[in-house]
């Protein structure tokens, strides 16, 4: 198993299978989906990726829709991804929030890549939802600069799906930016940061996407992903800084406990297509794993893409902070509760 605003234009059941073995599928032909809170998906293809860090867009998409069905409980892709977006509706809006750190100014960054984003797109355009087309989805990131230097499309108009960030680049604030929300703050160790436009205005729902990356924490992946999310400083917006990396537990769940976050987040669909397990967070990819991991748990995908790094010899010692975002009600952190779910190619359990 180691090796195998959309506003702008349109104005979970948590159950388990009753007397399912853990670690038994929880795919059903059945009417309504099966969520099971504590489940994790891991899929991986070796067909996935190529020579030179190149990725084949139709097994991810295979993966993907492989991935999502076991995760839903339910065998149609559309009615999986249904599943996890209760009250949705032909007006509401999911923001897909991708890693793109510095991608604009460092070329051949690990990126979250446009593939997976794409077959995560491609995936809620089959959703059984009257109306709900392209223009429902925005992909966004703290700088638009950092999604156009990533392979994204960047797309401002009002057709299609649109992709942009919260601002155009670091220090840079352009008259068609959605910018920072004033009176949408958190307040962590004193600290008072504010939430991007695109998060408390524009987005009903939300996808977390991140990359398998090492960082000075152990990992950033789902939970750290939303630094991307906030900034400090107002009217004058500026970067986070260092100061949200010092007494990190404390700072990961004052973000992440953020209704603004908490309360639209529905899924995480991490991209472990390849990995990086020195030097991060910023650098480009160092080896291949050629996987998916999907979960509606940000802590419990943290915990099993941390397991990935700690196989390929990354120190992981300091991500004892995920048991403390665990304490504090974010997700499971315990690997003996947390649900793996191992998929092939073919959507097989192993």
């Amino acid at each position: 198993m180691q090796n195998w605003t959309r506003r702008e234009f349109l104005r979970t059941t948590s159950v388990t299978a009753a007397g399912l073995a853990v670690g038994g599928s929880l795919l059903s032909c059945s009417r309504q989906p099966v969520l099971d809170p504590r489940k994790v998906v891991l899929i991986r293809d070796p067909m996935a990726t190529g020579e030179g860090w190149s990725i084949n867009a139709g097994a991810v998409r295979q993966m993907m829709d492989c991935a999502i069905t076991e995760l839903a409980g339910v065998n149609d892709v559309g009615r999986a991804w249904r599943a996890f977006f209760p009250g949705i509706t032909r007006t509401s809006v999911i923001g897909i929030k991708p890693n793109c750190v510095v991608a604009d100014s460092h070329p051949g960054q690990l990126v979250s890549h446009p593939e997976v984003v794409d077959a995560v797109v491609q995936g809620l355009l089959q959703m059984p939802v009257r109306g709900f087309g392209p223009e429902n989805v925005l992909i966004w990131e703290r700088w638009t600069a950092e999604l156009d230097g990533a392979g994204y499309t960047v797309n401002k108009g009002s057709e299609g799906v649109r992709c942009f960030g919260t601002t155009e680049a670091h220090e840079v604030d352009l008259d068609d930016d959605v910018g920072y929300d004033k009176d949408c703050s958190f307040t962590s160790l004193e600290d008072t940061a504010y939430f991007s436009k695109i998060v408390s205005r524009e987005c009903d729902f939300l996808i977390n996407v991140p990359v398998l990356k090492q960082c000075g924490v152990a990992i950033t992946f789902a939970l750290k992903n939303n630094y991307g999310a906030f900034s400090t400083g107002y009217p004058v917006w500026k970067s986070i800084g260092e100061v949200f990396h010092t007494e990190f537990a404390q700072r990961i769940i004052d973000i992440n406990s953020a209704p603004v976050l908490r309360d639209k987040y529905k899924l995480v669909v991490g991209d472990a297509l390849f990995g990086l397990k020195e030097g991060g967070p910023a650098g480009p990819p160092q080896f291949t794993h050629n996987g998916l991991i999907l979960s509606a748990d940000p802590v419990a995908a943290d915990v099993v893409a941390m397991s990935i790094l700690a196989d390929e010899g990354v120190d992981t010692a300091r991500g004892d902070y995920l048991d403390k975002a665990a304490e504090a009600g974010l997700g499971m952190a315990d690997p003996n509760q947390i649900h793996r779910v191992y998929l092939n190619a073919e959507g097989t359990q192993v």
